[in-house]
């Protein structure tokens, strides 16, 4: 930690000491270790994808998230598959998922659309159908769960044109049982994207119970 005299704080005053300590403790923060997820329940869904048009058969009133396609000649990404559309775990890249204000470890995941037609995906609230699975007694299983909204204007349809990608932050999780893990995302034909597989480890409690949500207002649709 980088040593100030007692004049420095002096002359700039107490609003600029405790943004220098505001400062000084998110870098020391980001500068630890952090750890990867472990829970004993499915956790829901939490990959937010803004559209890249205008869903015309909608209701409207649904949540419509920022993150919204990029244009796939700025993701410095070697070998990308031109012609498919395909989604891409970046295992050795390290980033920072947030569950319940907390940070965690995670990683980066990216939807990559490389051809030339748009790809349609049923949303929620700007929510893809996107999960983790595990390998478990030789079947793929989910460990994930998108929740349910009692609102029609929930569900709407999200976009990603040609030669545009989403990137997501996904956790890294810990448990008991060592497996082969992947992502999953279903597009509205019916047909699934999955991620390259990867080693990692999970609870069996992830493949049966559900996180917790506890509704916050009125306007809440999500009872669970």
């Amino acid at each position: 930690m980088k040593a100030y005299p007692i004049d420095y704080f002096m002359k700039t005053g107490l609003r600029a000491v405790i943004h220098l300590l505001v400062a000084i403790m998110a870098t020391e923060a980001l500068s630890q270790d952090l750890n990867c997820l472990d829970v004993d329940y499915k956790v829901m869904a939490y990959t937010y994808a803004g559209s890249g048009a205008y869903d015309p058969t909608s209701f409207g009133g649904f949540y419509d998230a920022p993150n919204k396609p990029r244009k796939l000649v700025s993701l410095n990404l070697k070998g990308i598959r031109t012609g498919e559309c395909y989604m891409q775990l970046v295992i050795d890249d390290t980033a920072r998922f947030d569950h319940r204000l907390k940070a965690l470890k995670g990683h980066t995941l990216l939807v990559i659309n490389a051809t030339d037609t748009v790809v349609t995906i049923n949303g929620q609230d700007s929510r893809l159908p996107l999960v983790c699975q595990v390998y478990y007694q030789d079947q793929w299983q989910d460990i994930e769960y998108l929740p349910f909204s009692w609102c029609g204007n929930s569900y709407h349809q999200i976009f990603i044109s040609g030669n545009r990608f989403w990137r997501f932050v996904m956790p890294c999780y810990q448990g008991d049982t060592k497996a082969k893990m992947r992502f999953r995302l279903e597009l509205s034909n019916g047909t699934n994207l999955h991620s390259n597989e990867f080693t990692g480890s999970f609870n069996p409690g992830q493949l049966t119970k559900e996180e917790r949500h506890i509704t916050t207002n009125l306007m809440d649709p999500y009872e669970h």
